[in-house]
């Protein structure tokens, strides 16, 4: 059992635990039970292309950067029962991301990752394309 202590002004913290919406058990992962999803992103645009990840926690984690015509590939741990993904820290824990966007010329947008039990794609490639006045997409490669 977890035992969590909570500090003055975390209500927040409260109110989730006590609406089930987040349990100790959530932070708790045992990488053995992961298995790889990486996915690689693909820079179709004529700018660099910045991509960081959004994890649990309010953190956020640059990449890395892939110039034009370059590939990034991000190595991302996924749960299989539950589809939930995973980057690991600096000392191999298991981060829980929430988002994995990508950004060029002052655009951002998020990959449309697969999030879902039994799904696990490893190696799966997003195409990041300029798109006139709408900015930036990444859309998943056949």
């Amino acid at each position: 059992m977890i035992k969590l202590r909570l500090k003055a002004g975390s209500a927040a913290l409260a109110a989730l635990l006590a609406a089930g919406v987040f349990s100790p058990a959530m932070a708790e992962r045992a990488p053995g039970r992961l298995v790889a999803a990486g996915v690689v992103v693909a820079n179709a645009t004529r700018e660099a292309l910045a991509c960081t990840a959004a994890l649990a926690h309010w953190n956020a984690v640059a990449l890395g950067t892939a110039p034009p015509g370059a590939r990034l590939a991000v190595a991302l741990r996924q749960d299989p029962a539950t589809g939930a993904l995973y980057l690991l820290n600096a000392a191999g824990r298991p981060m829980a991301l929430e988002t994995l966007w990508c950004e060029a010329s002052g655009w951002r947008t998020a990959l449309p990752l697969a999030r879902r039990a039994g799904a696990v794609a490893d190696g799966a490639v997003f195409a990041c394309r300029a798109e006139g006045a709408h900015g930036l997409a990444c859309r998943a490669e056949p």
